[in-house]
């Protein structure tokens, strides 16, 4: 999930390449273990406008994910299979982890070290856990609404986990930051197709936009100012009084 989809199985990559279906899974994943509504995976295949096969549609898709992780009544061949749960579908894992959860928990932790004062474990645990990122989040998934506010959650919990903090303790957290010196793999803007087209959505801006929001943060911190919220404050802004 933190960069182009994958599904390894045997050391192989078993990712669907078909977007639809791939949307499918990688909606099923971010939610696994949790039954996914076939109304939220209607709204992310069709938006607003499902045809009058939806429902049939999506149980192919389904049946399509569950012959590759490995048989329909099982728990598959790689650990994981597609239950069949009201009022959706549910991915049940129960070999294996999905990138995206191991992130969340490894910033967390992270996080809670640093409240703790525990500096330096935090430093190395939100290391760790920006070392899970090959990119931006489902930087091959064809996003709908429902997708597109999973991949904004992920970056944002990326972003605090590579804001700086204020005070004496900066310079030992700073080293959490560096993943973001030069872009990941893969995102060379000279060779990138969405630089190549404009596409201000695609993976190198969306990449330059957390890298510039990271630089910003940086300074603010520096000047002995506190880290403001990006979504309420613009780059600039006086940040006096923040809390």
């Amino acid at each position: 999930m933190l960069g182009h989809l994958e599904f390894i199985g045997n050391g192989r990559d078993l990712a669907p390449t078909a977007p639809r279906v791939k949307s499918v899974l990688a909606l099923l994943a971010l939610n696994a273990n949790r039954v996914v509504s076939t109304d939220t995976l209607s709204e992310e295949l069709w938006e607003d406008r499902p045809p009058r096969s939806a429902a049939t549609t999506l149980q192919t898709y389904v049946y399509h994910i569950r012959r590759t992780l490995g048989g329909v009544s099982s728990e598959g061949v790689y650990g994981c299979d597609i239950v069949t749960r009201s009022p959706g579908y549910m991915l049940r894992i129960t070999d294996g982890r999905v990138d995206a959860e191991t992130f969340h928990e490894m910033a967390a932790e992270g996080r809670r070290m640093w409240r703790e004062d525990r500096v330096d474990e935090a430093a190395d645990r939100l290391r760790q856990a920006l070392a899970l990122w090959r990119g931006p989040a489902l930087a091959d998934v064809r996003a709908g609404s429902p997708l597109t506010i999973h991949a904004a959650r992920l970056s944002e919990v990326r972003m605090r986990a590579l804001g700086p903090r204020r005070g004496p303790h900066r310079r030992r957290a700073a080293p959490a930051a560096r993943h973001l010196t030069t872009p990941p793999a893969g995102l060379d803007h000279g060779s990138s197709p969405a630089a190549q087209t404009g596409d201000a959505d695609g993976p190198y801006h969306s990449w330059r936009r957390i890298r510039c929001y990271s630089a910003w943060t940086n300074s603010t911190t520096s000047s002995g100012g506190w880290r403001p919220a990006p979504t309420r404050r613009p780059p600039g802004a006086s940040t006096a009084g923040a809390s």
